[in-house]
């Protein structure tokens, strides 16, 4: 059995020198990703998440960054561009670029314009186009529906060749086909592959549009692990074993696990200690 790699997930930007300190302390996992939203969760607020990881790729060695998931059709793809491209640069090649379409119980839907899922997901595909055309084109002259360049350039182009690794975190089968085409890591929401049946109906779709596509021994896939309510206790032990184990049988190659930054630490190592070192 290959060794599973584990992506610790947080839904808030505070406490972020609690988080430098956790990631820090805990080598073992491969990557940290937070969630890229607008709404706050307490009285406490948020800070700008890619911010919040860029401070992070200063503060940190070896652990790979990214957001949990940007939304596209929310911030211009252009920007994200750029900012992944600096946060690459920055993290010394640790950047993956979780993108999605978007999820209002985020927060965008009170600040940008929010349009109907299927005009999010061809922004999401425009956006995916014209970032992957910055980041190996020299000059960018893009001309789609929602999104237009003239000779646009991202210089210096990120250290990731060909290009930081994408994640994608839509569960639509129309996401889940631009995954195949074009991600590198497919992460469906509980919401769609809450099962192993639902997650092999998931891969199917995803290694459909991938063979059409010519790529698909590129697709790697994320299992979502049990999530930490606001405020609540350490999830139960049994399912997260549980999900360890749906995790193996399932084939993926990523195991995500959510913890609230109140009690980071200890949830942490509680993960390590119980469930890690019998799956690293």
């Amino acid at each position: 059995m290959a060794a599973m790699r584990f992506i610790l997930r947080t839904r808030t930007t505070r406490g972020v020198e609690t988080l430098v300190k956790v990631l820090n302390d805990n080598p073992g996992f491969y990557a940290f990703m937070m969630n890229d939203y607008l709404n706050p969760r307490d009285q406490n607020g948020a800070l700008d998440t890619w911010s919040v990881l860029t401070y992070l790729a200063a503060k940190t060695e070896g652990v790979r960054l990214g957001p949990f998931v940007t939304p596209l059709p929310s911030r211009h793809p252009v920007l994200v561009a750029s900012a992944a491209t600096s946060l690459d640069h920055l993290s010394s090649g640790r950047l993956i670029l979780g993108i999605g379409a978007g999820n209002p119980t985020l927060g965008w839907d009170k600040y940008v314009q929010w349009d109907k899922d299927p005009v999010r997901v061809d922004k999401t595909r425009e956006g995916v186009e014209l970032l992957l055309k910055l980041w190996s084109e020299d000059k960018v002259s893009f001309n789609g529906k929602h999104y237009q360049t003239k000779d646009a350039s991202i210089i210096p182009k990120p250290v990731q060749k060909p290009h930081p690794p994408l994640l994608f975190g839509g569960g639509g089968d129309r996401m889940l086909r631009l995954a195949g085409k074009y991600g590198d890591i497919v992460s469906p929401p509980l919401s769609r592959a809450s099962t192993l049946e639902q997650y092999e109906q998931v891969k199917r779709i995803v290694f459909d549009a991938a063979e059409k596509a010519g790529r698909r021994d590129k697709i790697q896939f994320a299992y979502r692990g049990p999530e930490q309510a606001v405020g609540g206790p350490y999830p139960d032990g049994k399912a997260i074993s549980g999900k360890l184990e749906d995790a193996v049988k399932a084939g993926a190659s990523y195991f995500i696990i959510g913890f609230e930054v109140d009690g980071l630490a200890e949830s942490v190592r509680r993960f390590a200690d119980e469930s890690m070192s019998s799956y690293s």
